[in-house]
């Protein structure tokens, strides 16, 4: 499973942290704002509150091309949405750019 973490306002002690706990072959990409990691194991949320230089963290499902950003999203909500179960997703674009939002927007309209 493939992971983003948003690191904090200390980037290298953020990346040191990180690959201490999930090891440096872990790790896959990263820029000024990101570190993406694969595990073979679920990252739990109790895992994540153990990290003091990440914000925030989330779990890749998909990457793909603006152009197919309402297919693949209103597949995944019709693959793992019941009546009874509600849904928690977010969309990320990185980096964001003014375009980005109101693209964003209409397309989250449109889901």
């Amino acid at each position: 499973m493939k992971y983003s973490f948003l690191i904090g306002r200390h980037p290298p002690l953020s990346i040191a942290e990180l690959t201490a706990v999930f090891g440096p072959a872990s790790m896959r990409s990263m820029n000024a704002e990101h570190v993406f990691l694969e595990s073979k194991d679920e990252i739990s949320p109790a895992t994540f509150d153990r990290l003091g230089g990440s914000i925030n963290m989330g779990k890749v499902i998909n990457e793909c091309d603006e152009g197919e950003l309402i297919e693949v999203c209103t597949d995944y909500i019709a693959s793992v949405c019941t009546p009874e179960k509600k849904l928690i997703f977010a969309i990320n674009i990185y980096p964001v750019a003014p375009a980005h939002k109101k693209f964003l927007k209409n397309i989250l309209i449109k889901v």
